[in-house]
């Protein structure tokens, strides 16, 4: 029976491996991952063995899953806190991790909307004034930037040309 046990958690070892192999994941994501594997039937103790070894590997890591999401969305896909909150409580990290991340690395929100603002800009600049203000509030509010902080963004891309 024992054996049995470690060959199942082998298995369920595997299957997280592969899992993890295409990008970093959180400990939900990994649990569900493996629920869903329903052939196997693992149990919840196979699973929780599974966690607790990727996590002395390093392997899975809730907070460094937040700071490596928030820096790749901060250089190549600028969001706003509120986005990225959602974004990190779909991927099933724990509010307090996210409360207690956002408290000690504070982001610069300005910078990102304009950052964000900057690389749409060309389609909407040939656009009527009241249509290229409309789509880009729609746009930065998309990514989670408040209405104030959009419209300030817009302001100075005005400045800028």
């Amino acid at each position: 029976m024992n054996k049995d046990r470690e060959q199942n958690i082998q298995k369920a070892l595997e299957h997280a491996y592969f899992f993890l192999k295409f990008r970093s994941r959180t400990e939900k994501e990994i649990r569900n991952y493996l629920l869903k594997k329903k052939r196997f039937k693992w149990d919840s103790d196979i699973i929780e063995s599974v966690i607790s070894n990727l996590k002395e590997e390093n392997l899975v890591n809730d907070k460094e899953f937040i700071l490596k999401l928030v820096d790749e969305r901060c250089k190549y896909k600028p969001k706003g806190e509120f986005a990225l909150r959602y974004e990190l409580i779909r991927h099933g990290v724990d509010r307090r991790l996210i409360d207690d991340y956002f408290l000690e690395n504070p982001i610069n929100e300005e910078k990102l909307a304009f950052k964000a603002l900057s690389s749409k800009w060309h389609i909407f600049e040939s656009l009527p004034l009241k249509k290229q203000f409309e789509k880009a509030i729609q746009f930065l509010g998309r990514r989670g930037f408040s209405y104030e902080l959009s419209k300030n963004s817009i302001a100075q891309m005005h400045k800028r040309e």
